[in-house]
Order: structure tokens, then C-alpha cells, then sequence
């Protein structure tokens, strides 16, 4: 009965989520001649380069020429390592003629909080 029990609490401990993390993204639009501007950006995960986990999705269109998004305390799922490997890519519309543009981040690795 007792082994039973060791792997039951083994199994619990298998599946807590990995430690959280904080991510903060500035996006600059700063052509002082654009005054409205809009982007789409999607935040995620790297586990490989075939998969990526999808931790937020934001639109919004502006008047200032920085938007800032800060996310305290993200529980992703992590594969395994001391790190995230953290990316975005943003659509959006910060040109002379108001056209939609495209860019992929770099791939940034974060330390989890425990380690």
C-alpha cells in the first residue's frame, strides 16, 4: 500500500506547472508623421521549431507612439528546462502609407523564478 501512495505523490509532482515568469514588450511606432496607427501581436512559446504554445493575442490601434504590454506572473508550459525561449510577431501599420507590415522577434530565452 505504501508504494502505491509514492506514486500517486510522484504523479502529482510530475504534473505542477512550471514556474511563472514576467514579460514586458515596448512596441515603438515613432515616425512623428504617423498619427494612428494599429498592430495585431501574438505572444508565445517556443518548445521546438514545429510547436509554439500561444500566450496572448493583442490588437489595438494607438495615437501615442508607444504601446506598452506587461504580463506578471505567466504559467506557461514550459518544456522541461530552466527556460522559456519567448517571441511575438506583430502585424501592423506604422508605415507612410498605412500598409500592413510584418516582423518576427528574436527568440529571447527567460530564466523561470526558481532557478
Amino acid at each position: 500500500m505504501l508504494n502505491y501512495r509514492n506514486l500517486l505523490l510522484l504523479g502529482l509532482l510530475y504534473c505542477i506547472p512550471a514556474d511563472p515568469t514576467n514579460t514586458r514588450i515596448d512596441i515603438h511606432c515613432d515616425d512623428p508623421s504617423i498619427t494612428d496607427w494599429c498592430a495585431t501581436m501574438v505572444l508565445y512559446e517556443e518548445d521546438n521549431p514545429r510547436h509554439h504554445d500561444i500566450i496572448k493575442t493583442e490588437s489595438f490601434c494607438s495615437y501615442k507612439p508607444l504601446k506598452t504590454f506587461e504580463y506578471p506572473n505567466l504559467f506557461l508550459n514550459g518544456d522541461g528546462s530552466r527556460h522559456y525561449e519567448i517571441g511575438y510577431q506583430l502585424s501592423h501599420t506604422c508605415t507612410k502609407d498605412g500598409q500592413h507590415k510584418c516582423m518576427k522577434s528574436p527568440v529571447k530565452r527567460v530564466r523561470v523564478y526558481s532557478t
